[in-house]
């Protein structure tokens, strides 16, 4: 660990884990973790980030890491320039979606082959260094979980709402604290991060209920003004999410519903239908029944 404290930071950045400094002149960013409530560890999220960086140490899915200081609770690792939130998605070609797409999946097969589910996949965490190599940051939500078929359960605080794969979000509107689900929710997280790369919108609706309604509508066909109540929309959701596959019907709403708006080609403003084997792909990583949804290496196997 270097001491740059005495440094002035370009940015600050603060969340509910702590804060982190960015140091552009030195490439380098410091995050700092916050001491829990009593009763709680309150060095558990830290030991655990750094436990996911040494297990992916040579991997080239996370930033690089220039040391730890245990006593301040305290990372230390590169500055990347730029992340999928802040690009400018008018200019995204569908090649250029297509690499990108492929780049973070082949940087959370990486991790997910140690068992670690990142739980918090979304375009500001999907950053890229100055190559354009695309990294996966803030791990600290992540649940490692090496049993077969990562069957131990895990925490339900997981997943920004706009990501969150309906198995979290049935578990969430029960109220539960634990559950049990597999690196397939980072899958399907991925697949609204590629609904989002070609739209430039996202999927985003205000409250839990309206998110779980609009994904089980969306991708299952299933009647929107049949799904009014809660206990409908939780009984139609664990329906969906134990009952068969639905990316047929999937891949025919994404081609319907999800189109490119005012992308600017050679300066003119059009809209474009999403090519037939990209909204098959995303139809498969969408599937409601996590056991139905590809895996990483079924996804990078496929002709698109």
């Amino acid at each position: 660990y270097v001491e740059i404290a005495k440094l002035e930071p370009v940015k600050k950045r603060s969340g509910v884990y702590g804060e982190v400094k960015i140091h552009k002149e030195l490439k380098s960013v410091v995050k700092r973790f916050k001491l829990k409530s009593s009763g709680e560890n309150p060095k558990s999220d830290f030991i655990r980030e750094v436990a996911i960086y040494s297990l992916l140490e040579g991997e080239k899915c996370i930033p690089k890491r220039f040391g730890v200081c245990f006593e301040k609770q305290k990372i230390q690792m590169e500055a990347l320039s730029t992340d999928l939130f802040r690009m400018d998605k008018s200019v995204f070609t569908n090649e250029k979606i297509i690499k990108t797409m492929f780049s973070l999946v082949k940087c959370l097969r990486a991790s997910a082959t140690q068992g670690i589910i990142h739980c918090d996949v979304k375009p500001d965490n999907c950053a890229y260094d100055e190559n354009g190599d695309a990294k996966l940051v803030d791990w600290g939500l992540a649940e490692i979980d090496q049993s077969l078929d990562q069957l131990r359960p895990k925490s339900c605080c997981v997943q920004t709402q706009h990501y969150q794969a309906p198995e979290i979000m049935v578990a969430n509107m029960e109220k539960r604290s634990t559950a049990i689900y597999s690196y397939k929710i980072d899958v399907f997280s991925l697949g609204a991060i590629f609904l989002y790369l070609y739209t430039g919108r996202e999927f985003v609706f205000k409250t839990r209920k309206l998110q779980l309604k609009n994904v089980i509508s969306k991708f299952t066909g299933f009647p929107m003004p049949c799904l009014r109540r809660k206990n409908k929309i939780l009984r139609i959701a664990k329906e969906a999410i134990s009952g068969n596959s639905v990316a047929e019907y999937a891949r025919g709403a994404i081609l319907s519903s999800f189109k490119r708006n005012s992308v600017s080609i050679s300066g003119e403003r059009i809209s474009t239908k999403m090519p037939e084997e990209m909204a098959d792909l995303i139809s498969h990583m969408v599937e409601p029944n996590p056991h139905h949804r590809w895996s990483y290496d079924q996804i990078i196997l496929h002709p698109l």
